[in-house]
């Protein structure tokens, strides 16, 4: 662990953007937050939600064609 850290007021992003274009999200990143970047992710996109990440193999979800239902 890291004692000595400080963050000097840097900002810090969640990595869930609500845009529709990656390009445009990184750029956006690197733009506002170049000292501490994330790894963008747009729910937009099934596939890059939560339960798609997080969730694989959990019992009593299925995920179908349309997403996740349980």
């Amino acid at each position: 662990m890291l004692r000595n850290f400080k963050a000097n007021c840097l900002p810090v992003l969640i990595g869930s953007l609500s845009l529709h274009d990656h390009a445009e999200s990184v750029e956006l990143v690197f733009k506002y937050t170049p000292q501490i970047p994330i790894w963008v992710q747009l729910p937009v996109y099934r596939e890059e939600g939560m339960v798609a990440q997080f969730l694989p193999g959990f019992p009593g979800l299925a995920i179908e064609k349309d997403g996740p239902c349980h």
